[in-house]
């Protein structure tokens, strides 16, 4: 019947229809062109696509790779790394230098290696210069064990050789699944794969487990004085763990031949604005890539390391089971491509030649990898920069240009000042870090309050010189000038004011697509570079210090994210309607008030997202004075809860901060750093040194607590010089056998030393001391030094200090037990909060003059 009516319509009107159909459509697409589109409908088709590709690439940030089953015999397989790093921390809760963990783990890598291959164990002492945060510290160290094991060429290319490190000690108390047990387990299994290839093998690998890097890097350093087989090396693959879950990032890299072989990874992760965080000095950590490269042999390198939920990180609750399925498989299987291509394709002589230049570098969603060095990347922003001025001449733009500058810092100015106004206020009221327990909730609290202050700015412009077109050709300018700034400075975040710079001129060519282009195409490389901010920045709020302006911090973080997502989207204000301006901005500060105070008005600490605190006990054994100390490390007020259940123990109230003698004992020893922690003390020296439990559960008087943990200064030996008025002092390492480290502080002017300190200076020196094994268990341990006749060791520190006055020394012994022989700490332990990460230290401070 459809067909009848159908020949039944003349061919005319048949036609005339299917016109009027295919122009309804043609109209309905066309309104969904720029051109045609409304200013609400263009800045919400903005929004939709940016939230769909922010989406798209969070996904793809997030994802990793399927665990690889035990099965798999000729791939790296995350579920045997996970044995492995079940076997050692469930075994072991302790593994720091010293402790009997350390011996158990030494045991359990050397039964795991056992192919025909060269295996070289070694006990190592000496000392090296370590400079933290401005602090000088001497490291002196003894016994300690590295495991190295090396597969030679078999169809040499080159007579060089890669390095594989990472270290299999944790900070003491903890058994540190993540750090880095996970990377020890990674590099065993390497290990494996590699043995049962047949292929030849044209640079020689260098497989090395050093046994203390928590203790500033001792065991690289040792290896690096001592090893034979270090002479050979000349890159490094260096794997870490700052955090406890999802992708391993390459974050610091050197020369162009370790990057080419990063190609080669199947998962890439990298970005070299890492690099410009880490040098901000915002983070306070190095890892053995940085002993490593010290070395004028080593001409290129690769440092990967874990990074995200560094909630955990250096806690107790760095375990096994809260590794996410496939974040081990993602630094093992990049780590087994990297080190194939260097064994069996590279040419490790060619790292030789590479240039000793700086490097930019990104991935793409880990599917795409881009590195260039950074003389070609000047050269590039240089070109870049002069297209953009041309561009503007061009136009006849260039003038006005310049003079819309002043509008756009304006803006940008505005936002940053509501946005520390508010964050400074925040952190004056001490209601500060309420965003804490999630990454993104600092964008919900601030960026609002920066996007105000945007609008704002933009309405300050209003009566001056230049509407949305020349706002455009501002931002141009104004990102063209930051640009070059930046490249001069050398920073590898260049890239970012470049990528606007290039989409810029992009959207200028076809002016209907100009936002879309302008807005979406830098949101690839800003949105993964946002990410990976915020997950390490906000964590590590935590231990930022008591003092810290946490807030503030925070909110320029979120500022500078609002702007780089924003920016582009701002000339568009010059076709709203000023009510719908007010409307929008005003809203979003309600919501953003709205959620602080929800925020407020819950704990920003949980199991997951603790707070991180210091239970600390002080003798003085000199003077009979002893302390149980409560010390935060965040400007948050102290727990609750936590200062409750140490009242209760205690049976007093605390007092507030701490005596100047106490906070070098108790954070200098740490650290050390004065300014990072503030206490609540409670007296404890009525109860006259009877803190300690032995293995019978029996309380020790005074004397044998001393005896047990006081640091040895009675061997200090002195030697006047008087043709130059100077003085040698010697500081023996011995230990006692319940000290975990020792740390003597001389304020002296070193003129020289058996370590490379920098002569000349005046000021405090900091001695720390650690010593792995048994090495401190001798004999005399219960007794002072001067008992026993003391045989001079390579890790004894010798300066010649100027002048030949009394020398004061101060030093502290920390137990290698934790805490778990004091038995106030015992009885405490087990009431703190369940969203309090506690690290518990028993130690005793001693002075002297020499």
């Amino acid at each position: 019947m459809g067909d009848s009516a159908t020949k039944g319509t003349p061919a005319s009107t048949r036609y005339e229809d299917f016109e009027r159909d295919l122009k309804k459509t043609m109209d309905f697409v066309a309104s969904f062109h720029p051109r045609n589109m409304t200013t609400a409908k263009q800045m919400w088709t903005l929004v939709f696509w940016i939230s769909i590709l922010g989406s798209w690439m969070t996904f793809y940030h997030y994802l990793l790779p399927e665990p690889v089953p035990a099965t798999v015999k000729n791939q790296f397989s995350e579920e045997r790394a996970r044995d492995h790093i079940r076997a050692i921390t469930q075994n072991v809760p302790d593994r720091g230098v010293g402790s009997y963990g350390e011996e158990w783990t030494i045991r359990y890598i050397l039964n795991e290696i056992d192919s025909p291959m060269e295996v070289a164990v070694s006990h190592e002492s000496g000392q090296h210069f370590f400079a933290l945060a401005g602090f000088p510290i001497i490291k002196t160290f003894d016994n300690i064990t590295n495991i190295a094991v090396r597969l030679p060429c078999t169809e040499c290319v080159s007579k060089k050789a890669l390095i594989v490190n990472t270290h299999f000690d944790a900070v003491h108390g903890i058994s540190g699944a993540a750090d880095a047990t996970l990377p020890v387990a990674v590099m065993l299994d390497t290990l494996r794969v590699l043995v049962t290839d047949s292929r030849p093998i044209k640079n020689s690998i260098v497989f090395l487990w050093n046994g203390a890097e928590e203790t500033y890097q001792d065991g690289s350093a040792a290896f690096m004085e001592n090893s034979p087989w270090f002479k050979d090396v000349n890159t490094l693959l260096n794997l870490e763990a700052v955090g406890v879950a999802g992708k391993a990032v390459l974050f610091q890299t050197k020369g162009q031949t370790m990057l080419k072989a990063y190609h080669h990874a199947s998962i890439p992760h990298g970005s070299s604005l890492a690099n410009d965080l880490f040098q901000s000095g915002l983070i306070i950590s190095d890892t053995d890539y940085g002993i490593f490269m010290r070395s004028p042999q080593v001409k290129g390198g690769l440092d990967m390391a874990i990074y995200e939920h560094s909630y955990l990180y250096h806690t107790a609750k760095d375990e096994v089971d809260r590794l996410p399925a496939g974040t081990i498989q993602h630094m093992g299987q990049n780590a087994l491509d990297i080190v194939r291509y260097i064994a069996y394709e590279a040419n490790l002589q060619d790292a030789e030649e590479d240039i000793p230049d700086n490097v930019t570098y990104t991935d793409l969603m880990g599917l795409i990898f881009f590195s260039a060095p950074s003389h070609a990347m000047l050269a590039g922003y240089l070109v870049l920069a002069a297209i953009a001025v041309l561009t503007l001449v061009k136009t006849n733009s260039l003038r006005s240009a310049a003079a819309g500058i002043v509008n756009q810092l304006r803006m940008l100015g505005m936002g940053l000042l509501l946005v520390l106004l508010v964050a400074m206020t925040v952190q004056s009221s001490g209601s500060v870090m309420v965003w804490f327990s999630e990454e993104h909730f600092p964008y919900l609290v601030y960026g609002p309050i920066a996007i105000f202050g945007l609008v704002l700015g933009h309405q300050m412009n209003t009566r001056a010189f230049g509407g949305e077109l020349m706002a455009r050709k501002s931002a141009l300018l104004l990102g063209t000038i930051i640009m070059v700034v930046m490249a001069a400075v050398g920073l590898s975040s260049t890239l970012i004011p470049a990528v606007y710079v290039i989409s810029h001129l992009l959207a200028s060519l076809y002016p209907p697509l100009y936002y879309h282009i302008a807005v979406v195409l830098p949101i690839f490389i800003v949105h993964p570079f946002l990410i990976g901010a915020n997950n390490l920045l906000v964590p590590l709020t935590g231990r930022m210090g008591y003092d810290a302006p946490t807030d503030v911090v925070i909110s320029v973080v979120v500022w500078l994210g609002t702007v780089l997502y924003f920016a582009p989207m701002l000339p568009l204000l010059h076709r709203m309607p000023l009510w719908w301006q007010n409307f929008v901005s005003r809203f979003g500060v309600g919501v953003s008030m709205l959620f602080f105070m929800l925020l407020a008005a819950r704990s920003p600490f949980t199991p997951d997202t603790p707070k991180r605190a210091l239970l600390l006990h002080y003798y003085y054994p000199q003077t009979g004075v002893a302390h149980l100390h409560y010390i935060r490390a965040d400007p948050s007020a102290y727990s609750k809860d936590a200062v409750e259940a140490i009242t209760s123990v205690l049976g007093s109230e605390p007092e507030e901060d701490m005596p100047l003698d106490e906070r070098f004992q108790a954070l200098q020893a740490l650290y050390p750093l004065n300014e990072v922690a503030h206490s609540l003390h409670w007296d404890t020296s009525h109860l006259q040194g009877k803190f300690w439990v032995n293995d019978d559960e029996h309380l020790s008087g005074a004397e044998t607590y001393a005896a047990a943990y006081a640091p040895r200064v009675d061997g200090i030996i002195t030697v006047d010089h008087a043709h130059n008025n100077s003085r040698t002092i010697t500081i023996p390492c011995a230990m006692n056998a319940h000290n975990a480290f020792t740390v003597f502080e001389i304020q002296a002017e070193i003129l020289e030393s058996s370590a490379p300190v920098v002569p000349g200076r005046f000021g405090s020196y900091y001695v720390r001391h650690v010593a792995g094994g048994s090495a401190h268990a001798d004999p005399e341990a219960d007794g002072l030094m001067g008992k026993a006749p003391y045989e001079p060791r390579a890790c004894d520190f010798r300066m010649t200090v100027a002048g030949r006055d009394p020398v004061p020394i101060r030093a502290v012994g920390n137990s290698k037990f934790m805490g778990q022989r004091n038995y106030l700490i015992k009885r405490i332990m087990p009431l703190m909060p369940n969203n309090t990460a506690v690290w518990a230290m028993d130690a005793i401070h001693v002075s002297t003059v020499v």
